[in-house]
């Protein structure tokens, strides 16, 4: 199962969920992203696909060449296996929609660095209440 972040409002905001249209009408003025109304999704049988309903939002900015699909759902947008490049999106439209950037577990992230990537494999996401002196939770044996 991935891991995803999604763009959300805070629920004592005062400005409730993000509303689809108010996400339409910011992706309708980008040029990286574009809607699909579905997405047609190969299946393990050879020669088969199921068509899934939309609508979706595919991201050409990200350098691996390939286009980033983005869901939106119960007012929240949502980006699976997030590297720096779409932290760094969804932290730009979280102003724009002022709302916040949180990962499945509610962790709230505010920089591109609170992913905390790791070179030697470990997860895509970091407990953000460490300091980077301390080593990464999935270590906790060392």
């Amino acid at each position: 199962m991935a891991y995803s972040i999604h763009l959300t409002r805070e629920p004592n905001n005062g400005l409730g969920p993000i509303e689809l249209d108010q996400w339409q009408a910011i992706a309708d003025g980008r040029s990286d992203i574009r809607t699909v109304e579905s997405m047609s999704v190969q299946t393990p049988q050879p020669g088969t696909s199921i068509s899934v309903p939309g609508p979706f939002w595919l991201w050409s900015g990200h350098t691996n060449e390939s286009d980033l699909v983005l869901r939106f759902s119960n007012g929240s947008l949502s980006g699976d296996n997030p590297d720096t490049e779409l932290l760094a999106l969804f932290l730009s439209l979280a102003v724009e929609l002022d709302a916040v950037v949180q990962g499945d577990e509610g962790e709230q992230y505010r920089s591109t660095s609170d992913l905390g990537l790791a070179e030697d494999g470990g997860p895509s996401h970091s407990d953000t209440q460490r300091t980077s002196n301390d080593k990464p939770w999935w270590k906790f044996w060392q």
